[in-house]
């Protein structure tokens, strides 16, 4: 049996765009609806284009595909004003410039029945019972938040998402979510639940993935919260099933 060739694979970190607060930290995304933000939003989008995906995947439930495809038809008859969520912004206008027939939910995020503390409550634990590491990884998403906030007053879109994408800055954003895992003394392991559920959903995220595999020119280009990116590019590559490309050659 011939050996399957390896499908490229671009994975595109975002932040939350239209600022949804659904993060224990959430930086604040200025308005990407404006005339010039607009302008930067169709070079990103006409950059991104290069890769020439013949499939675009975005965090949307799997069981809301349907409604979701019927807001990108919509769109590509000129029914549908896009929002300023991440996921029409690239997304919707990616798929449609390429002239994409459809595009694709692949999101789980299910809260298993082994999780008993949700991340608000091991963050208050972790306030009063375990403070030193709990100072460090305020302190950590602290500096994180602002530099966000000085690279957005700067960059053009396209810049601000080739510096998310930064692998040495998604390598520490992954570390943080060890670092929380380590939560606890002794016997107490209050965050590894969570981290646990964390990596079944991305796990889950990434066998989607593999589910819209099937044609020997299948390119596949996915849009995702940024924290997504480091787990979802280990399970690829240790996959053997796809060829990871760069963000960071695909933006302007």
């Amino acid at each position: 049996m011939a050996m399957r060739e390896k499908v490229p694979l671009l994975l595109v970190g975002s932040h939350h765009m239209n600022n949804p607060g659904r993060d224990l930290y959430n930086v604040v995304a200025d308005d990407v609806l404006g005339t010039v933000r607009q302008e930067e939003m169709e070079a990103a989008v006409a950059s991104l284009g290069r890769f020439r995906p013949t499939m675009v995947a975005l965090e949307v439930p799997r069981e809301e595909d349907t409604a979701l495809n019927l807001d990108y038809r919509h769109y590509r008859q000129g029914r549908f004003a896009l929002t300023a969520d991440e996921r029409h912004q690239l997304g919707f206008r990616l798929a449609a410039r390429l002239g994409l027939e459809r595009i694709h939910a692949v999101d789980w995020n299910e809260m298993p029945p082994y999780v008993e503390r949700d991340l608000g409550e091991v963050w208050e634990y972790a306030q009063v019972r375990d403070p030193d590491r709990h100072a460090a990884l305020s302190a950590a998403w602290g500096r994180w938040s602002s530099a966000f906030s000085e690279r957005q007053a700067t960059d053009t879109i396209g810049e601000l998402l080739r510096w998310l994408n930064d692998p040495d800055g998604l390598a520490s954003d992954h570390q943080n979510y060890l670092t929380l895992a380590q939560l606890g003394t002794g016997g107490e392991y209050p965050a590894v639940p969570w981290i646990t559920a964390w990596l079944q959903r991305n796990l889950t995220i990434f066998v989607n993935l593999t589910r819209l595999l099937g044609r020997p020119d299948d390119r596949l280009l996915v849009i995702y919260g940024r924290g997504h990116i480091p787990l979802l590019s280990q399970f690829a590559a240790g996959s053997g099933l796809f060829s990871l490309e760069k963000p960071g050659d695909y933006l302007p």
